[in-house]
């Protein structure tokens, strides 16, 4: 099932980071190999910048409903296409996907920072949402929910 609003996006990008964390903290190697393969392939990224830092997301992750490690790899064999999400995530955001130069560099950096590198050659787009950091959720993405689109 595809997401049907931005806080399913939220949510994703949330557990995300989750895995991003605890890889970082050496408590969960294999989500944390999966976050750095699953973040190198992407081409289309849900931003989310909040006072100059950066949380990204690729669409092919965060655009299916409730996704997860397990799910996501299950998807791998039946039926998990980019295109679809994002198609979704056009109708939820209200912005467009564009090419970005600086936030495509700090998302080279954020790769690097991270242990890993992404996939050369690829031309990235990223759908870019600026929010206020008055909410600190758990995995610490600090997004002040009502900020964000329906």
């Amino acid at each position: 099932m595809i997401v049907r609003n931005f806080m399913d996006i939220l949510k994703n990008m949330e557990t995300l980071e989750k895995y991003r964390k605890l890889g970082e903290e050496n408590q969960n190697e294999e989500e944390f190999i999966f976050y750095r393969e699953t973040m190198a392939a992407g081409n289309n990224f849900v931003v989310v910048e909040v006072g100059g830092r950066y949380f990204f997301a690729p669409s092919k992750f965060v655009g299916y409903l409730n996704n997860s490690m397990p799910t996501h790899r299950g998807l791998r064999a039946v039926d998990r296409d980019g295109r679809k999400t994002n198609v979704a995530i056009d109708k939820i955001m209200w912005t467009s996907k564009n090419e970005n130069e600086s936030v495509d560099r700090a998302f080279i950096k954020f790769c690097e920072e991270n242990g890993f590198r992404p996939f050369e050659n690829r031309t990235r787009e990223y759908w870019i949402v600026h929010v206020s950091p008055d909410i600190r959720p758990l995995t610490g993405i600090p997004v002040d929910r009502s900020q964000v689109p329906p």
